[in-house]
């Protein structure tokens, strides 16, 4: 069974940029979506960093069990 998938994200009303972020692995069967904290310093990258940790870790942790 194929399971589609998509992402987007919207800047919304009160900002003039997007922090969002979200991954699809179709490999790991991993969909991770991060929420940058808008206004504050930095989010855009937070949330970058948030969903390819989270990424590595799955992968590492899939590497290690076979």
């Amino acid at each position: 069974m194929e399971i589609k998938h998509w992402a987007a994200t919207d800047v919304g009303r009160k900002r003039s940029h997007n922090e969002d972020n979200f991954l699809i692995d179709k490999n790991l069967n991993l969909f991770v979506v991060a929420d940058g904290m808008g206004g504050h310093a930095s989010g855009e990258v937070a949330s970058a960093i948030a969903v390819h940790t989270i990424r590595d870790v799955v992968f590492k942790i899939g590497r290690a069990s076979c």
